[in-house]
């Protein structure tokens, strides 16, 4: 047997060698690119509130019946943003009044809205001041301002394979809301308009977004 050309069997090992290179750096890009950490997190979306109304409301001795209807407003997101397990509360000062849990919340690249009701049916206040506050807001001087809070945890970003996981706290302060006159069961919200600035960028000025990864 004619014996194999040493030089040649150098040439097939660095060949060799050359070839598992390219398949490691191929193969770990594909890894990287994959990876939810591999570059910065999405432009998040700003959330806003475009408006809030209060109809059956109703004060009987520390039972408060109401339905609030909360409309929410988010600027484009610069991918699809989808919000499982939310939670959308109100508060009078710090006094949780009543909650609800809406469907999935969906953000895609478009600018949308999308409306949630929270409902007290009779709800009982234990602290007697906070109920004689409100009582006194809404007979008195016609306006009640309410905290407006939107809770939603873990996120998909579509458009890709990547997956990540976030916690989406939205809490709209002092939102105002006046009654035609002060024994009315209805109201909305009271809203001052400026000319400098869109009724976008207003509605997101009246909330504080808050978005942390995980």
């Amino acid at each position: 047997m004619e014996a194999t050309d040493p030089s040649n069997r150098g040439n097939i090992c660095v060949l060799l060698v050359v070839v598992a290179f390219v398949v490691i750096i191929t193969v770990g890009g594909i890894m990287i690119g994959l990876s939810p950490h591999s570059t910065p997190p999405p432009t998040k979306p700003e959330f806003g509130l475009n408006s809030l109304s209060v109809s059956s409301f109703n004060i009987s001795g520390s039972q408060i019946t109401a339905v609030w209807e909360v409309d929410f407003f988010s600027t484009k997101a610069s991918d699809c943003w989808y919000y499982d397990n939310t939670v959308v509360s109100v508060f009078y000062q710090d006094r949780l009044l009543s909650e609800t849990h809406p469907p999935r919340v969906e953000v895609s690249m478009v600018t949308e809205s999308f409306t949630a009701y929270v409902v007290a049916l009779a709800k009982g206040i234990e602290d007697p001041r906070v109920v004689n506050d409100i009582a006194r807001d809404w007979s008195v001087s016609g306006v009640v301002a309410f905290t407006v809070r939107l809770f939603g945890a873990s996120y998909v970003r579509c458009g890709g394979f990547r997956v990540i996981e976030s916690v989406l706290i939205v809490t709209c302060p002092d939102i105002k809301v006046g009654f035609s006159d002060r024994s009315s069961s209805h109201g909305t919200m009271v809203v001052q308009h400026s000319p400098n600035i869109t009724r976008d960028e207003e509605a997101v000025n009246r909330c504080s977004t808050w978005l942390d990864y995980y």
